[in-house]
């Protein structure tokens, strides 16, 4: 199989980012398209995220949501017109619909774009195996070992994490917590937070009682690599 060199990885690079101007989002004007975004992405986060019952698989996907934002509200602002309508608040069904897509295309530019990294920096190696098809492997093969053995080493939430969790954030009382903290807002715009001690001191001693669990003494063996607490 032929490996790609610089040369076949910038011209990758170029049909990646052409195929970015035909997404539909990109068609509306820049406020209607970036309004859209906005109000999809709280329902992503609120709706789709943060209500899975498992707790890593939210945050597995509100990370994946925000490194899509980061392209898609670059795109908006590099291909979309100006603003041109003054209903931008409106909830248009249609730039909402585009903004779905869009936003699930910038996670899968996101993917691809820590890849197209690796490549350009030389720790992987692209094979074309036939058109379009790519097969990515480790430059250094003691690079694959390491990030491998990281994660199994990667210490992993209890089973009973989430219930923690639950019962920390119902004995700090978040209502109590917003209502201690002084808010100044300053005439250039910035905002101020004044948090008090006993508010710091509880919220980090909350924090250190969620993550406990992650620092007990555990011994794991993953073929001929261990590590363990003494």
């Amino acid at each position: 199989m032929p490996i790609l060199t610089r040369s076949d990885i910038q011209q990758l690079d170029e049909r990646i980012d052409k195929s970015v101007g035909s997404e539909p989002l990109l068609s509306f004007p820049r406020d209607i398209a970036l309004m859209s975004l906005l109000r999809f992405f709280e329902d992503y986060c609120r709706l789709f995220a943060l209500g899975r019952a498992d707790f890593a698989d939210g945050a597995s996907l509100l990370k994946l949501g925000q490194d899509g934002m980061q392209f898609a509200i670059d795109w908006i602002h590099t291909y979309c017109g100006n603003p041109t309508r003054n209903d931008k608040l409106d909830l248009d069904f249609e730039a909402y619909g585009a903004a779905a897509q869009g936003h699930e295309a910038a996670i899968r530019y996101s993917m691809i774009w820590d890849l197209m990294a690796q490549l350009h920096r030389g720790a992987a190696i692209g094979e074309l195996v036939e058109n379009d098809l790519i097969l990515l492997t480790y430059e250094n093969p003691d690079a694959e070992v390491f990030d491998t053995c990281s994660h199994f080493f990667a210490s992993p939430d209890a089973p009973d994490f989430q219930n923690d969790l639950e019962g920390v954030l119902a004995r700090l009382n978040p209502a109590d917590l917003l209502k201690s903290i002084d808010i100044h807002r300053h005439h250039s715009g910035r905002i101020k937070y004044m948090v008090p001690d006993h508010a710091f001191r509880e919220i980090a001693e909350a924090q250190r009682t969620v993550l406990s669990s992650r620092w007990s003494e555990r011994r794991w063996v993953c073929g001929n690599f261990a590590r363990g607490s003494r």
